[in-house]
């Protein structure tokens, strides 16, 4: 079935914590907007709960978990001035910040391969 919104949805992955009942839960934003937000967690809130999504450079906002999915959930927030701002902040921060390296060293991919179908490079 085709879904229709009625808001853009910007996609972006950035480490977060989900406070919930009063203990925090690491998770990935996968998806932000200015009404919500999908959370990659292995933490599984229950639909209804009341939640606060901590953004690292952001700040937080509350929110309330409305949809389950096998690899995270959706949360909505109440759309006002403060939820817009929020998510502008959280798509700007994404967009000047160099997402995390999960530890790869060395250089980037293929950068090998680029020197061997050039053989005008010099190293």
């Amino acid at each position: 079935m085709f879904e229709r919104r009625d808001r853009s949805r910007y996609r972006i992955i950035r480490n977060c914590v989900v406070e919930c009942k009063g203990t925090d839960h690491d998770g990935e934003l996968h998806e932000i907007s200015a009404v919500g937000a999908f959370i990659c967690s292995r933490f599984s809130p229950q639909l209804g709960d009341a939640v606060v999504l901590h953004h690292p450079n952001v700040g937080a906002i509350a929110a309330a978990v409305v949809r389950l999915e096998q690899d995270g959930f959706a949360l909505a927030f109440v759309s006002t001035s403060d939820s817009v701002l929020f998510a502008l902040s959280a798509l700007s921060q994404d967009m000047s910040t160099p997402p995390l390296d999960y530890g790869r060293v060395g250089p980037a991919p293929h950068a090998h391969d680029r020197r061997k179908s050039h053989p005008e490079h010099v190293s």
